[in-house]
């Protein structure tokens, strides 16, 4: 039988919370006893991976650790020798660093390098030092658990005759986060953790057994070269190695000839009952571990259930086969280093690999993602011929060719050659294929395949280059890999290969099941939310931001997102700045240069941003972008080195070279930010932004000034006086006929008569219009086939009004309105109103072309095309139904074109507030489609009050009992809104089958459930307008 550990971190004891604290720990007393009773087993062991208790002062905390938690432990039967346990940051006791601040911020301000720190800790005085603050922990360890092997800088355990264990302590140069403003270096554990290396080496140096290491801290938070060290030590001795503190669950299995280690990261097995706790039972089959099984607190039941959180296993178990041999082909384990290396952008990320997929349709000119119609990789394996593969940079490419390399090594044996067409010159081409040939110990005719990755044809070797590969390998497939930045892509009509012939193929988006997959492992390594609404932000932000959906551009925003997470996307100026920070962070930086302020940086790139924003040119020279911030350093005082700052900026594709000679920032919303950034040093530059409306000309601009401080007054009153004359405009020079409702007479069940009075008054409103003659024809002439001739006439007659400027506004105001927690609330209210207004305006406009966009499938209007999507299919050979149901759609349509920019659950209250006020039934029923779709504290109530008081067979009434279904159905919610929404929905139906125009909440048993539609995982096909 198998000996079994019970692996527990982070239990933060307090002792004085019986209602939470008491919850918790006494379900995982009787989960561990009831898993002792049904797991088979010969030995139980209890690793306590640190933070015995929250706060180590109180040697009290210790007594009533023992009482509560490791007496009923021994009850079960575990000896106490097997109940082992190292220290974490909250078993420091903080009285003991006030008393010494001075002297810890000496120490650690010092540069300590390994022998250093180790004569260091030999020293008894020093030793003392560091771990007197331990006092409490000693006495717990030496006294109440009486091990005698205890030493506070590391010991061991033997487990049996085939394992081991060490223990060593992470927390010796922790300072329990004390902050004080005068030693703020106290304050951070992260990278200035360090430990005693010599004890250790000199245990495994004497030790033969199988080896556990167990510590606090992950190796991130160990000081450089204590985690280098200690990395070396766990790949040539340890087996398994325990770390806690993150509380974040992961399993990390290295296995290969050289190293073969499991990395068992623990949740916290206590924070708080609202909170995602675990631990895990560890199986130990004689000298390999055989399987981790993990338990999740369900704090629904207030009981530990099966880990299912924590594994991709639906009965949370991760199998390890000890019966299958480490790898110890030299070329598979080579391959993979190289596919690692190439996978691995932020020091702590999981790794994480998404299948890519391919077309040989352009995905610049594609309106939709085809799915039907995308290739594999396993079908560019299988295709002998050669290819060359187009993407925008930062796409993925180099790891898609070493995961290329790797899977067509493990599944055919077939080898492939890599080569970096951007380093290699054409002299070096033979050279280079043959030291590879070496490293890997292959020979020439093995190789079946070459990729040659970073593929340009500026590059002037690059068709000799080729050249020489076809000449050496003449019978060899080639696959290019060529990655293109967007501006040459779209400047590219014709995509034509000057290789030798090469089909072409372009590299697909993410799917979005790919970014859900991201989302789920991400969130298993460093647990951010729940993954539907993680998902949900996290496609919002990438189509804000303008985004490629790519996985380095899904794991950098959730970086972001595992410091500070809000489900909705409220200020994208704070995701920049964080975005901006990793960067710099994660910058490697030569050691004869030092990594310039980021904030610093800020301010200068503001400046040339500037200067770029009023001479609307926005391509520079090296030479000019390194002379003028000189300048502007030098006249501000500024110690930058930026000739550096442009390396790391083009490094980081922040810059990337579109000519020999000329660089432009990649993504506009960099220049954006950094404008806006500016704006709030320079008034002068901020009067010009605002003045005459140059912010509509740079939208995002206005967005990121006024989440950089959230109290900008002048921006928000400059915004509602814009947008109300806009609309005003559009109001008039269309002629939009006053009171015209769309929806009054529509009913919930609309009958061919209604039908028809409808189109009715559309038709009598559409000839009170200024619109041209085209567009009020369109619902006579329901035959007639439009013409290129007549689009481009529509085209240019629409070119006269302004409601594409409007749609802009709409999007400036709102984001304005999101980021502006601070303004006077009377401005709030007033820049509320201007923007439900628009809305308004919008849909009347959308309305009178109705007729039109229902004909023709599509309508534009000045710039603002309208297109009808395949969900209205079904209405097509009847063009009178089709019309109404285009009508129907346009709330739907408005709400899910504006609420992203509009909506954030700081404003919640403001939108309750003016949805009692709100007069305007259109306007108002807009509101609660808002309220329903993103569902904020309350929503439901208020979501019950507008349906009490709405005739039961109005539009309104139809349109949000539909839209409650559509999000039942399909939406991203929590279980305690799927149940109100539920709820919502039977209560309407009490109302539709009631007498007397009310809801009976009593009468919801006796309604059939099969009015409710099923959830689904996927959304269906909606019937929706695209803008274009």
């Amino acid at each position: 039988m198998n000996t079994l550990i019970i692996y527990v971190s982070d239990i933060h004891f307090t002792g004085r919370k019986p209602e939470n604290e008491g919850v918790v720990l006494n379900a995982f007393l009787k989960d561990v006893k009831r898993q002792l009773d049904e797991i088979p087993h010969k030995d139980t062991f209890i690793f306590i991976g640190g933070d015995l208790v929250q706060m180590a002062d109180d040697k009290g905390t210790y007594d009533l650790f023992w009482n509560d938690l490791i007496v009923p432990l021994l009850d079960f039967g575990i000896p106490k020798e097997h109940i082992i346990c190292v220290p974490g940051n909250h078993d420091i006791q903080r009285t003991k660093i006030e008393e010494k601040k001075f002297l810890y911020t000496a120490f650690l301000n010092r540069k300590i390098t390994e022998g250093d720190f180790n004569d260091f800790i030999e020293n008894q005085d020093n030793k003392t030092l560091l771990v007197n603050k331990f006092e409490n922990f000693e006495y717990f360890i030496t006294q109440k658990m009486e091990c005698a092997n205890y030493n506070s800088i590391g010991f061991n355990i033997e487990l049996n005759d085939e394992w081991s264990v060490y223990c060593i302590n992470s927390s010796l140069t922790s300072f329990a986060g004390i902050d004080d403003p005068q030693y703020p270096t106290l304050k951070d554990d992260k990278g200035h953790l360090n430990i005693a290396t010599r004890a250790l080496y000199d245990w495994v140096k004497i030790n033969s057994k199988k080896k556990i290491l167990i510590l606090h801290h992950p190796f991130e938070f160990l000081t450089e070269w204590s985690s280098s060290e200690l990395k070396k030590i766990v790949k040539l001795h340890f087996d398994l190695v325990l770390t806690g503190h993150t509380h974040e669950q992961n399993i990390l299995c290295n296995n290969n000839n050289i190293d073969s280690f499991i990395w068992c990261m623990a949740p916290q097995l206590y924070t708080d009952k609202t909170d995602k706790l675990g631990y895990c039972f560890i199986e130990l089959k004689e000298k390999f571990v055989d399987k981790i099984t993990y338990r999740e607190w369900f704090s629904s039941r207030n009981s530990f259930r099966k880990g299912i959180d924590f594994t991709e296993d639906e009965d949370g178990v991760i199998k390890f086969d000890s019966s299958k041999p480490f790898i110890t082909d030299p070329i598979t384990i080579k391959m993979e280093e190289r596919f690692r290396d190439t996978m691995n952008v932020y020091g702590d990320q999981p790794l994480i690999w998404i299948d890519r997929f391919f077309s040989n349709q352009r995905f610049d000119h594609s309106y939709r993602l085809k799915k039907d119609c995308l290739l594999d990789e396993a079908t560019i394996m299988s295709n002998n011929q050669n290819i060359k593969i187009i993407t925008p940079a930062q796409y993925g490419l180099s790891s898609f060719a070493w995961h290329f390399i790797l899977k067509l090594w493990k599944e055919r044996k077939e080898f492939c050659v890599y080569i970096d067409g951007g380093l290699i010159k054409k002299a070096a081409v033979t050279k280079n294929i043959n030291s590879q040939l070496s490293v890997f110990n292959v020979k020439q005719e093995d190789v079946k395949r070459i990729i040659i990755d970073n593929w340009t044809l500026s590059n002037k070797d690059s068709k000799q280059i080729l050249a020489t590969i076809t000449q050496d390998y003449p019978q060899i497939p080639i696959l290019i890999l060529c990655p293109m930045l967007e501006k040459t892509l779209l400047e590219t009509e014709n995509m034509t290969t000057s290789e030798f012939n090469f089909s072409i193929l372009y590299m697909a988006p993410l799917q979005t099941c790919q970014i859900r997959s991201i989302v789920e492992i991400y969130n298993r390594h460093k647990y951010i939310g729940q993954n539907d609404i993680v998902l949900k932000r996290l496609d919002a932000d990438i189509q804000n931001f303008n985004m490629h959906r790519t996985p380095l551009n899904c794991i950098t925003l959730l970086e972001v997102f595992s410091n500070s997470f809000d489900e909705n996307p409220v200020n994208r100026t704070a995701v920049i700045e964080k975005v901006l920070r990793i960067i710099f962070d994660n910058a490697d930086v030569p050691s004869y240069r030092s990594l310039p302020d980021v904030k610093d940086c800020e301010f200068a790139l503001g400046y040339y941003c500037e200067h770029m924003i009023r001479k609307e040119d926005f391509y520079f020279t090296e030479k000019h972008f390194c002379e003028t911030l000189y300048k502007f350093c030098d006249q501000q005082k500024l110690t930058i080195e930026v000739s550096y700052l442009f390396e790391l900026l083009q490094k980081n594709h922040i810059i990337c070279q579109y000519e020999p000679k000329l660089y432009g920032f990649r993504f506009a919303f960099w220049v954006y930010y950094f404008a806006a950034m500016r704006m709030s040093k320079s008034p002068e530059f901020s009067k010009f932004i605002l003045d005459k409306e140059n912010y509509a000309h740079y939208p995002e601009v206005l967005e990121f000034y006024t989440g950089s401080d959230r109290a900008r007054n002048d921006a928000a009153d400059i915004v509602t006086e814009d947008i109300m004359r806009i609309s005003k405009i559009v109001h008039e020079k269309v002629g939009i006929p006053e009171g015209i409702n769309p929806f009054s007479k529509l009913r919930l069940e609309t009958t061919d008569e209604q039908v028809t009075k409808a189109i009715q008054q559309l038709e009598s409103n559409l000839q009170k219009t200024k619109l041209p003659n085209e567009i009020k024809d369109a619902i006579v002439d329901q035959n007639y086939i439009p013409s290129a001739p007549f689009n481009q006439s529509v085209y240019k007659v629409f070119e006269n009004y302004s409601v594409n400027y409007l749609q802009e506004m709409i999007g400036v105001a709102s984001k304005a309105l999101r980021n502006s927690d601070y303004i006077e609330p009377e401005k709030k209210i007033k820049l509320f109103t201007a923007i439900t207004n628009a809305w308004y305006d919008t849909i009347r406009v959308i309305y009178l072309m109705a007729p039109a966009l229902a004909h023709d499938g599509f309508a534009k209007y000045d710039g603002f095309s309208l297109v009808l999507t395949d969900g209205f299919d079904e209405h097509r050979n009847n063009p009178n139904r089709l019309l109404i149901a285009v009508i129907s759609a346009m709330p739907y349509n408005l709400v899910r074109w504006y609420k992203d920019n509009f909506y954030s659950s700081k404003l919640s209250q403001l939108i309750f507030d003016q949805i009692k006020l709100e007069t305007n039934s259109v306007i108002k029923h807009l509101l609660i489609c808002i309220v329903i779709h993103e569902q904020p504290d309350g929503w439901d109530k208020v979501v019950r009050n507008y349906l009490s008081d709405l005739d039961k067979h109005s539009f309104y009434y139809g349109d949000s009992l539909d839209t409650l279904k559509s999000m039942y159905s399909n939406g991203n919610m929590s279980d305690a809104n799927i149940q109100r929404t539920k709820s919502l929905i039977l209560l309407c139906y009490t109302k539709l089958v009631s007498n007397d125009d009310k809801m009976h909440p009593g009468e919801i048993k006796h309604i059939n459930k099969k009015v409710l539609p099923s959830r689904e995982q996927t959304g269906k096909c909606e019937d929706s307008i695209g803008q274009e």
